[in-house]
């Protein structure tokens, strides 16, 4: 799965998700044109977002690095070694 930008033969540039499966492309949602830059990185943005939402992906914020690992070791429960 991934954002595509389609350029037609009016000028305009559409940005698409696209998964390719056995050999072919399917669209699987369309995000509209653009004429800016601005315009473009937001409908990139968009995208992106739908993707990960669709996938089931988790972004993690570094922004906050200390506390974030924090909370990840405080969420840990428990530990079990399995094999060597």
């Amino acid at each position: 799965m991934f954002i595509r930008k389609l350029k037609s033969k009016n000028g305009k540039t559409y940005i698409q998700v696209v998964d390719k499966s056995s050999g072919h492309y399917k669209v699987l949602k369309s995000f509209g044109s653009f004429s800016s830059d601005s315009e473009k990185t937001i409908l990139i943005d968009k995208a992106q977002k739908w993707i990960n939402q669709f996938t089931g992906n988790q972004e993690i914020d570094f922004t906050n690095s200390n506390e974030q690992v924090q909370k990840l070791f405080d969420s840990i429960t428990g530990l079990n070694r399995v094999g060597f």
